[in-house]
């Protein structure tokens, strides 16, 4: 049997039928995020989906899954990559055509929301650097839709900012606080 060189593909390949024998849904998705060149690729399938004559469903929760789960293990660093598809969500996230689709990308943009407002509101080091990525997400998200994204799921979505460090409260308190960080994140 001859042996071929082990280039990016192959320790990809590996990775996936590593997780074979477990839980693969969970085992899969960590390990996906981990190579470069698959995140490189589902984010490249995902914006070329969305402009496609008939985008495919699967296709598209495939794809806003990683986005998800990316952004819920490496938030921290996920953002940078994440925001350079907000066309695509954005695009998913105003379908009217799927109930799922628009649920997967809402619960993309507002991990990301809470991402971007941990890092350059609560951890102001770089404000500066931030402010580009933060228009970026405002150019496509506005008030208004995180507002009703929130409002679909409240404890959901609550549980999310917390995970990330971003504490709401509950009912009327999280009313006023997300208020206030809404206000602060679109000024």
């Amino acid at each position: 049997m001859k042996f071929h060189k082990k280039d990016n593909l192959y320790y990809l390949m590996k990775a996936i039928l590593s997780c074979f024998p477990n839980n693969f849904e969970e085992n899969f998705l960590s390990v996906i995020n981990q190579h470069l060149i698959a995140k490189e690729y589902s984010r490249q399938i995902l914006n070329n989906e969305v402009v496609s004559k008939k985008p495919r469903y699967k296709t598209l929760c495939g794809a806003l899954i990683l986005q998800n789960t990316f952004l819920s293990q490496l938030p921290s660093s996920a953002f940078y990559e994440v925001v350079e598809v907000m066309p695509a969500i954005n695009f998913c996230f105003r379908s009217k055509k799927w109930k799922t689709i628009n649920k997967l990308s809402s619960e993309v943009i507002f991990r990301l929301f809470i991402t971007l407002y941990f890092e350059f509101f609560l951890l102001p080091l770089n404000v500066k650097f931030g402010k580009m990525y933060i228009n970026k997400f405002k150019k496509y998200i506005a008030r208004g839709d995180i507002v009703s994204i929130v409002k679909s799921a409240p404890f959901f979505y609550r549980i999310i900012a917390e995970r990330q460090g971003v504490d709401l409260g509950f009912r009327e308190e999280m009313v006023k606080n997300l208020n206030r960080i809404l206000t602060q994140f679109y000024q």
